[in-house]
């Protein structure tokens, strides 16, 4: 999603560049992949100049469960949650937390953080 962040502590939030939707369609389901310190990712359709506003809302939002090991345990999807059209800008938005859920560090200092998912359309 956005490369390799330095190391921080606490809630953060990281927003992917807009990806161009190229044929008009059922968004049908999403996988999503998460790691670190994860809480939560979701998929926005910016409404404007492709950036996203604090009162913007999810088209999806997808949430970690953790085990007792504090190992990501299962993720949830959306499935059947609305259409695009050919145009439009999708853009995910993955938030961690440390605090919450320990995040590996990586040998260069950085976090082991992931945060990505794929979005399945279909055709009208």
């Amino acid at each position: 999603m956005i490369g390799q962040p330095a190391q921080k502590e606490g809630a953060i939030t990281y927003t992917s560049k807009p990806s161009l939707v190229q044929n008009d369609g059922y968004l049908l389901s999403t996988s999503t992949v998460m790691m670190g310190a994860a809480t939560s990712t979701g998929l926005f359709r910016p409404k404007s100049n492709e950036q996203l506003s604090n009162s913007s809302t999810p088209i999806c939002k997808v949430a970690v469960h953790y085990d007792n090991k504090q190992h990501i345990s299962n993720v949830g999807s959306c499935t059947d949650y609305g259409t695009v059209t050919r145009g439009n800008k999708l853009l995910i938005q993955t938030s961690f937390d440390s605090t919450l859920h320990p995040a590996a560090k990586l040998s260069n200092g950085k976090n082991h953080v992931m945060g990505s998912m794929r979005v399945y359309i279909g055709p009208y």
